[in-house]
């Protein structure tokens, strides 16, 4: 991969290009936000010092050895989605919206009593399945712009290599459809876009997939006072995004030629596998206190990605035949090739991500039998998110992350009322920006309400949740010099899920 020419806009170029591995691949991969069985959701996950559920499992190992006897649970969920996008640079927006089903956890656990009521009580065993991550979204936007194109951007990366030393899956698919074009020397290039800007700009982005995550448990009981347990995690991870962004010229020059429309197309499916390890500690030292705490070492992952891109443009020209002009127009298209003219397709790398490490602190009142408080205090310190690759440099991209990323103070806290065999449930969750500043994203904090009921008799239950995340954050389209402004969007995503978990005792 060639060395790009940055100019004035060094770091702000980082935060938006998505052709090469960068720290936003790093924190996509290490935000969860576990899905789980009914009652987790309801409590908003506050469960690190309850335990008894499989889906805390997942928060605090240690919440295996709760269980008394062998359960298992299924919760199929069904997830709506609306996004609201708004441009930065006016006042147009779009709504979109989609649904989606999908499995939120499946689990099971064995309970091995030894008969003693001091010292080893029970050694337990489990097994869970949780969806820890949601990456499907869909916007389409479009607003007017009157100070800056993506063609500048193309300048910029084009600006000091002649045209066979442009990089095949950018700037060189810009120089290929007359997008840019050279100057006076083979190493300046100029647009055909007019100096007196108004393009009217459009961006469709979708993407899909998520990452799902196997623990295998060991949790121990001792006197039913104290709560040991260890889990071996594997993550999965599956992304997928489409970008499609376009420029119609609504002035043409009188030029030699003029782009009338550019389309640029960029597509990038990435999969891997990743290890972790947890350990956790749960007490009760009375029969109305809980304590728990637990440690998440960092997922190391093995990713590949496959990158690809493509791009359209319509020119408008002006022909001279003898003294008389003929205007005329033509479209061009073009894919990565090498010099030679052959097709590349797609660009496949492969890399390693460590994401950061997690430490959890909980603590729960159990009101004689009748109500449940949990709190849970999760820290998670972002700059430590580190990327390797054997066939190229990845090291800038930790110290970007010193940069721009923190350490970051999560809250959760759950409430359950109950009376006979119902139960009633609520939570809410609050989970900070991860970025040090504004300057890149705004208000890219994560709140979730959640409330739920449950039944529960004899060895079955059945339990049912509502949740609501609202995130929102800034995406840029294109970089551009910080004197310029910045030319992107705000998007907004409302997600509601709804989970119906099954469970039986035995």
């Amino acid at each position: 991969m060639k060395k790009i020419n940055f100019t004035v806009f060094l770091i702000f170029i980082f935060a938006i290009k998505t052709f090469s591995q960068n720290e936003i691949d790093g924190l996509r991969y290490s935000q969860k936000y576990i899905d789980g069985t009914a009652r987790f959701v309801a409590m908003s996950g506050a469960f690190g010092a309850l335990g008894g559920d499989l889906s805390a499992i997942s928060i605090n190992p240690a919440a295996s050895a709760v269980f008394v006897s062998g359960q298992f649970s299924l919760s199929p969920q069904m997830v709506y989605n609306q996004t609201d996008a708004k441009m930065l640079l006016g006042r147009e927006s779009s709504q979109t919206a989609n649904n989606q089903f999908i499995i939120g956890n499946l689990g099971y656990v064995s309970s091995m009593q030894t008969g003693e009521s001091k010292g080893l009580t029970a050694i337990n065993f489990g097994i869970t399945y949780n969806r820890v991550a949601d990456f499907n979204e869909n916007y389409l936007i479009s607003g007017l712009n009157m100070e800056s194109t993506m063609a500048y951007s193309f300048i910029d990366y084009a600006n000091g290599y002649t045209p066979k030393e442009l990089w095949s899956y950018m700037e060189q698919l810009a120089y290929d459809t007359y997008v840019i074009d050279t100057d006076i020397t083979d190493d300046v290039y100029v647009t055909g876009l007019p100096s007196e800007l108004n393009q009217t700009q459009t961006r469709n982005l979708k993407t899909e997939g998520g990452m799902n995550e196997i623990d295998i448990s060991l949790g121990v009981n001792f006197g039913h006072k104290i709560y040991f347990g260890t889990s071996l995690g594997f993550t999965s991870l599956n992304y997928s995004s489409t970008s499609i962004y376009s420029e119609l010229n609504n002035t043409l020059d009188t030029n030699y030629y003029d782009v009338k429309f550019f389309q640029f197309t960029e597509s990038l499916m990435a999969s891997g596998l990743g290890m972790n390890i947890k350990l956790g500690v749960i007490a009760r030292p009375t029969n109305w206190l809980r304590l728990g705490a637990s440690f998440h070492s960092g997922t190391y992952f093995s990713v590949s990605e496959e990158y690809d891109t493509e791009m359209a443009s319509e020119v408008h020209y002006i022909d001279i035949d003898g003294n008389v002009a003929k205007p005329g127009y033509a479209g061009y298209f073009a894919q990565p090739t090498d010099n030679d003219g052959y097709l590349l397709g797609a660009l496949v790398t492969d890399y390693f991500i460590t994401t950061p490490s997690k430490s959890v602190l909980s603590v729960a009142f159990v009101i004689k039998k009748m109500a449940i408080l949990s709190f849970d205090f999760e820290y998670i310190n972002y700059k430590r998110i580190k990327m390797q690759a054997t066939d190229f440099d990845l090291d800038d991209i930790g110290e970007i992350a010193q940069e721009k990323f923190k350490g970051v103070r999560n809250l959760r806290m759950g409430l359950e009322i109950k009376n006979g065999i119902f139960s009633l449930r609520g939570g809410a969750a609050y989970y900070d920006s991860p970025y040090s500043s504004d300057v890149f994203f705004i208000d890219a904090k994560n709140l979730s309400l959640s409330g739920g009921f449950g039944i529960s008799k004899n060895a079955f239950s059945l339990d049912f949740a509502l949740a609501k995340v609202n995130t929102s954050r800034n995406d840029y389209f294109y970089a551009v010099p910080e004197n310029f402004n910045k030319v992107g969007a705000n998007i907004t995503s409302n997600k509601i899920r709804g989970v119906l978990t099954f469970g039986i005792k035995f």
